[in-house]
């Protein structure tokens, strides 16, 4: 994303210019009504100070121009195999992989979606098989052997779980990531699950393959650049900031954000309803291919009922001991975690000073998509969400709870009895 500089961009006119009264969710004005995505837009990013926002401000919703300039795209595609490794690492070409009739048709209907289980039908569709773009790292990647395994992709019944294989704009034969790859992991069942995002893929180690270097060994003179960056991401983690600092985030889980009045980390947005996160969806989707092309509107307003109507992640402890649970509830209360994780969603659109959790502050402040603060997280499954915090810099409950850890993340259960601690653990793993 380019750096964007507040005093040379007109937003004081385009924000002044777009006060639509009240928006309620309306399907067939988000795909024809360019106005109403741009109210829906101002009215719920929560700072465009920021190079994130003020870019945004600048660029989505303004008819005939920005965002809006650009083409839309629909590639129809379908699952990378193994047996389509096989042919690049034997030195095919790319062109060589099939892509028949069947498999370029758009995902984007005809007519839209007539009812709630038709468009997060539609959804579940484009969150699984729409690949956000052409991606020239992954397609060296599936050309080495062992690769992808290597960046932790995951391979289930001969196909690679969220990577498409689609005809680019020039023609050729490309191969790209669908939301899926990187927001949907693996469960204890070995099935895939939308609820929780992937725990395996290391997008810093698939930048180092692909530059020639072996993650877990870059050289002492390499650690404090990119290279040395890359490789302390890690699994689950990925720098999408860019202000040149060290800024990794977790990757966060999407079951449950229909919960949640803040989205992103640093809580970019407000959530006013499925409007909210289909413009959200639409910048995203341009953001991730390098402003070139944009996701039809019938898509986007799709995957937002979907992302909206998926459970959170469900309970750690399936058959709780209630006596531990209802004393934990009562610590819950005790020490003020219900101040901010508030029943019965266990969230709330609390803005979040970084001193006040113990959370590294850079990625608030950064002049990329910092606002200042930190949203609240949800709680409910929070049991299977390790690691923890918006970087994902502690490993389990028991860390973040731990009074002898060291820093001071999360000081509230600070003195507590081990027993009192271990309702406490007991309750959030209830959740």
């Amino acid at each position: 994303m380019q750096r964007i500089l507040l005093a040379s961009l007109p937003l004081l006119p385009l924000l002044a210019a777009c006060d639509a009264g009240p928006l309620p969710d309306d399907p067939d004005r988000f795909v024809s009504d360019v106005g109403y995505r741009r109210a829906v837009l101002l009215r719920d990013l929560t700072d465009v100070s920021n190079e994130y926002g003020a870019l945004l401000a600048v660029s989505y919703g303004i008819r005939g121009q920005g965002w809006e300039a650009l083409p839309e795209r629909d590639p129809g595609g379908r699952a990378l195999t193994s047996a389509d490794l096989e042919r690049l690492q034997a030195g095919e070409s790319l062109d060589s992989l099939d892509l028949s009739a069947d498999h370029e048709e758009a995902l984007a209907p005809s007519s839209p979606p007539e009812t709630p289980a038709e468009w997060r039908a539609l959804g579940e569709r484009t969150f699984l098989e729409y690949a956000c773009r052409a991606d020239a790292d992954l397609e060296t990647l599936a050309a080495m052997p062992g690769g992808l395994s290597e960046a932790g992709f995951v391979e289930h019944d001969g196909e690679w779980s969220g990577l498409r294989v689609f005809r680019g704009s020039g023609g050729h034969v490309r191969i790209g990531p669908t939301c899926s790859a990187c927001h949907a992991g693996v469960g204890a069942d070995g099935r895939r699950t939308e609820r929780s995002a992937s725990r395996s893929i290391d997008s810093g180690a698939a930048l180092l393959l692909v530059h020639g270097y072996t993650p877990g060994d870059v050289p002492d003179w390499l650690q404090d650049s990119d290279v040395g960056a890359w490789d302390r991401w890690g699994p689950g983690r990925v720098d999408v900031l860019t202000d040149n600092r060290f800024n990794p985030y977790a990757v966060p889980d999407l079951g449950g954000m229909g919960d949640l009045p803040l989205l992103n980390h640093t809580g970019t947005w407000e959530q006013n309803g499925t409007a909210s996160v289909a413009v959200m969806v639409s910048t995203e989707y341009v953001l991730g291919n390098n402003s070139e092309s944009r996701i039809p509107e019938v898509l986007a307003w799709a995957m937002a009922e979907y992302l909206r109507a998926l459970p959170p992640p469900p309970p750690a402890d399936e058959a709780p001991d209630e006596v531990s649970v209802a004393d934990g509830a009562a610590v819950f209360e005790d020490v003020g975690c219900a101040e901010c994780h508030a029943p019965p969603l266990y969230t709330s659109d609390a803005r979040v000073e970084p001193a006040e959790i113990g959370a590294d502050p850079a990625a608030a402040r950064s002049r990329s998509r910092g606002t200042g603060w930190y949203r609240v997280p949800s709680l409910r499954g929070v049991g299977s969400k390790a690691p923890y915090m918006h970087d994902g810099s502690i490993d389990s409950l028991e860390d973040l709870l731990d009074p002898d850890r060291g820093g001071d993340a999360h000081r509230f259960a600070d003195g507590l009895p081990a027993d009192d601690l271990d309702a406490l653990l007991a309750f959030l793993r209830s959740l």
